[in-house]
């Protein structure tokens, strides 16, 4: 009798430690578009050339020749970059600047930061002198970082992939199937039949060329919650 409550015991805990871990993808998300690559850019010049030294990053100038100039390390190298936002009170879009700043994170990442967001990566990452832009080397080529990452947490609050961002964890920019996606753990907070309010753990990966999401997991009482909260 011993050994079969503990084969039972057994059992139960494998059941519920894979209902609450278990991270599994939803089959499909009809009101999602889903992100597709795009033709990779051919090899840069006039560009900002970032690595990660210790705390600092090193910056070296790549000219329209290709030829390299290093030009030291600075803790924070920070660019102007424009964001179109719309003026509600004059109906109209309009161009503000904005600070992107590149700093050296932990295991020799590079840190792009605006407006107190910060995403990491391993990747190499360059600045486009031409227009500031960021741009990331991946297997399929260079990359054009077009989303940063204050703006792709605002619209995957916007489009209600999540409420908030989990603080405890950090923004990533990797590479997924060719596209540079921002990896982000997150809360979605819903009402369960639309009565109980609970918290939606789950894990977006949203492309960091158009926004659009790429995939989802959520652990299996998390997908349950998320089919049923409204």
């Amino acid at each position: 009798p011993e050994q079969q409550n503990s084969s039972s015991d057994s059992w139960w805990k494998t059941f519920t430690d894979n209902l609450l871990n278990k991270n599994i993808e939803p089959t499909n998300t009809p009101s999602r578009e889903r992100a597709k690559p795009t033709p990779s850019l051919p090899p840069p010049t006039n560009i900002l050339r970032i690595e990660s030294n210790d705390d600092q990053v090193g910056i070296t100038k790549v000219d329209e020749q290709g030829n390299e100039k290093k030009l030291g390390d600075q803790l924070w190298l920070e660019i102007q970059s424009q964001k179109t936002a719309f003026d509600q009170t004059n109906f109209r879009e309009e161009q503000t600047a904005d600070t992107i700043r590149l700093g050296s994170g932990t295991n020799k990442s590079i840190i792009i930061n605006r407006n107190n967001v910060s995403a990491e990566t391993s990747l190499p990452v360059s600045v486009d002198l031409t227009t500031n832009g960021i741009l990331v080397e991946t297997t399929s080529g260079i990359k054009r970082i077009t989303t940063l990452p204050d703006q792709i947490v605002t619209q995957s609050q916007n489009s209600q992939f999540i409420t908030s961002v989990d603080k405890d964890k950090k923004i990533e920019l990797i590479v997924e199937n060719g596209i540079p996606v921002y990896k982000i753990n997150g809360i979605r907070v819903g009402k369960f039949f639309g009565i109980i309010s609970v918290s939606i753990q789950k894990q977006i990966i949203v492309s960091a060329e158009d926004g659009r999401l790429v995939k989802e997991t959520l652990s299996i009482l998390n997908q349950l919650l998320e089919k049923t909260s409204f």
